[in-house]
């Protein structure tokens, strides 16, 4: 009848053990009377949950020495114990680790390096791979390791699996290499072309200078005057070296202070009052010479000769292997 009580619609359950009660206000529906609303979605679709993990946590009372055994079975059934695979020694997986530790998502590695895409791993990543990359000998390893089945519940440990990874890369060793020149390159570049700029003011004063061929052309002569009478007078010139030498000549009397240096600055300030003071002003001749001084051409030199080999081999390497149209290092 109208007023007789709706029995529930779920199957009545027993627990295997006495369980802690959730205190609610439970809600009954009859199948097909009313709107449709969540609960009777639900009802459709039901649950899963783990009835044995349930009654384990939420006992009323302790489980029992049987109860546990039984449970511990079924959990050391449900989830084996893996064993782990290393094949590196600890000091160098300390060193995998901590360039880990420091690495955005190992995931999308392998497509960054394929790329080269600067958006996905920064310079400073760059550099920090390229520092950690494995030694032919490793690579060797890495790729037996690799072929390898393993045994059942046994899967790579992290840094194993990484470089496992990392050499699956196409040409990873180049590639990274390469990523870390491109970055690199315009820093050296930047550095060599201001001292190349440093250099060329500083010898376009030496060669233009007014003020320059002043103090020269009076050393000259004031230096060929000392040597007369020798091999060393009458010459048309001198070696640039040879104005350091001026600070060290010191007059012979003791009571004449002063070097050779002092002697010509101050013949030229006699003769042309105020044209050295104006080598010392910014931009001048001064400036520029000290800005000069601090390279060493030699060095710039085979610091060049060092990229452009660099260049020349990543671009000889590159055509060596014949790459498809679609590939990101062409």
């Amino acid at each position: 009848g109208k007023g007789a009580k709706q029995e529930p619609r779920k199957p009545d359950i027993v627990p295997k053990v006495p369980l802690k009660k959730l205190f609610w206000q439970p809600i009954s529906l009859s199948g097909g009377a009313e709107l449709p609303n969540v609960w009777e979605k639900i009802h459709l679709e039901g649950a899963k949950f783990d009835t044995g993990e349930l009654e384990a946590m939420f006992a009323e009372a302790p489980l029992t020495n049987k109860v546990k055994e039984a449970e511990t079975e079924r959990k050391s059934r449900k989830s084996p114990v893996l064993v782990k695979k290393r094949i590196f020694d600890e000091t160098r997986r300390r060193q995998i680790w901590f360039m880990l530790a420091l690495m955005p998502d190992r995931g999308t590695l392998p497509e960054a390096v394929y790329t080269l895409n600067a958006g996905m791993l920064a310079p400073e990543k760059v550099d920090l791979l390229l520092s950690n990359l494995p030694t032919p000998a490793e690579e060797a390893m890495v790729k037996t390791a690799a072929s390898a089945t393993l045994g059942e519940n046994e899967i790579w440990d992290i840094p194993e699996d990484f470089m496992m990874m990392l050499i699956a890369i196409p040409d990873y060793s180049l590639r990274i290499n390469m990523w870390g020149f491109f970055n690199s390159f315009e820093i050296v570049y930047a550095r060599l072309a201001s001292a190349e700029v440093d250099i060329r003011e500083a010898s376009d004063f030496l060669r233009d200078s007014e003020r320059i061929e002043r103090l020269l052309a009076l050393t000259l002569f004031v230096g060929n005057y000392l040597n007369g009478g020798t091999v060393r007078g009458r010459a048309d010139g001198f070696d640039i070296d040879t104005l350091c030498k001026l600070r060290k000549l010191r007059a012979s009397q003791k009571e004449t202070e002063g070097t050779l240096l002092d002697f010509i600055v101050g013949q030229m300030e006699k003769d042309s009052p105020g044209l050295l003071m104006l080598m010392y002003e910014s931009c001048m001749e001064f400036e520029s010479m000290q800005r000069a001084k601090k390279h060493n051409l030699n060095e710039l030199e085979g610091e060049l000769q060092e990229l452009l080999g660099q260049a020349e081999g990543y671009v000889k390497k590159v055509a060596a292997l014949k790459l498809e149209d679609d590939n990101q290092l062409l």
